[in-house]
């Protein structure tokens, strides 16, 4: 897989992640689904937009990837754990789970090992806990449902949305590549 395989496809995916926050929500808000599913899925919006990234916001367009991935790792396993629903979603949110399955493996061939990183951030997300809140009580509490919606519609407002800028970033992605390396030298120890 080439960089710019990889590039195309999370500026595509970076460009979309706003709404895809918000599709979220269709997930997350499922009461057919598991709580522990749910909860899940509010994690991956909540790594979104807590501090602490893999890659800091700060990067740019470049700093959205890690975030792109958690999202879509997490929905993956939704819907590995109950594909009956993963039809539902499909069908209702074509535009985030369509090609969620091409984008994943677009980033596990190019990333290699080092994907191994976001995939663990997805085991953690159900503990972040953002402004006083948690995964758990954005899914048991319908206020803080809402509030957690109120946040993702907050923070459309400063995520980038212009592709051929998110593009000429994403050409860089060879300047991220050395701090994941890093990490994954880091956890190996």
């Amino acid at each position: 897989m080439s960089a710019r395989e990889f590039s195309d496809a999370m500026t595509r995916c970076v460009a979309s992640y706003g709404r895809d926050l918000k599709d979220s929500f269709f997930v997350v808000d499922d009461g057919e689904l598991d709580e522990d599913m749910r909860v899940l899925g509010a994690g991956a919006i909540f790594y979104g937009l807590a501090a602490g990234d893999l890659l800091p916001d700060t990067l740019g367009p470049l700093g959205i990837i890690d975030d792109v991935l958690v999202l879509r790792i997490a929905l993956e396993r939704i819907c590995a754990h109950n594909p009956e629903r993963a039809k539902v979603y499909a069908k209702e949110r074509p535009e985030l789970f369509g090609s969620m399955a091409a984008d994943l493996a677009t980033a596990r061939s190019f990333l290699g090992e080092l994907f191994e990183l976001f995939d663990e951030r997805v085991d953690t997300c159900r503990a972040i806990e953002f402004k006083g809140k948690t995964p758990a009580n954005c899914v048991s509490d319908p206020e803080d449902s809402r509030w957690l919606y109120d946040e993702v519609m907050e923070a459309q407002l400063h995520m980038p949305s212009d592709e051929e800028d998110i593009a000429r970033h994403m050409r860089k992605i060879d300047t991220v590549m050395p701090r994941l390396r890093q990490r994954l030298a880091q956890k190996k120890r």
